[in-house]
Parts: C-alpha cells; sequence; structure tokens
C-alpha cells in the first residue's frame, strides 16, 4: 500500500511540472474560438436535448474555455528563452 501511494505522489509531481506547447494552446484557442458559438446555438435549439444535457454541454464549453486560459496564462508567467532567473 505505501509503495502504491508512492508511485502516485511521484506520478503527481510530475503531471504538476509539465507545459503546454503553445502553438498547441494556441491552436485549442482557435478551435475553441470556430466552434463554440455555433455549437452552443445547435444545443440551445435542439428539442431532443433536454435542459440538463444542455446545461453540461454549457459546463463542457465553459471548462474547455477555462482550461484555455489557464494555459494562456501560464504561457504569460513562464519567462522567455534565455531571461532564465538570476
Amino acid at each position: 500500500m505505501k509503495k502504491l501511494l508512492f508511485i502516485i505522489s511521484i506520478m503527481v509531481l510530475i503531471s504538476g511540472c509539465t507545459t503546454i506547447d503553445p502553438s498547441y494552446v494556441g491552436a485549442d484557442r482557435d478551435t475553441f474560438e470556430a466552434l463554440h458559438i455555433e455549437y452552443l446555438a445547435y444545443v440551445d435549439a435542439n428539442e431532443d436535448i433536454d435542459q440538463d444535457q444542455k446545461d453540461r454541454r454549457h459546463r463542457l464549453i465553459d471548462s474547455w474555455r477555462i482550461r484555455i486560459e489557464a494555459a494562456e496564462k501560464g504561457e504569460e508567467e513562464e519567462p522567455e528563452k534565455g531571461e532564465e532567473e538570476k
């Protein structure tokens, strides 16, 4: 059990140390901007989807936007190449 907890702890630490390629974040933002308005209009107009399902789809889009914004903020906080902390 202790070994399992140790392995999980290491995995959590490693996953927290990753950065996302800025080109991926930009592409994800572009995809979001191209799709989210039209998708939500489709969801809202679809009479086959009940309100709970519509709410979940809206939350999905909100969480996608929040992840993009967090990744963009992370990019701003990273020092540029050649400007390491002294």
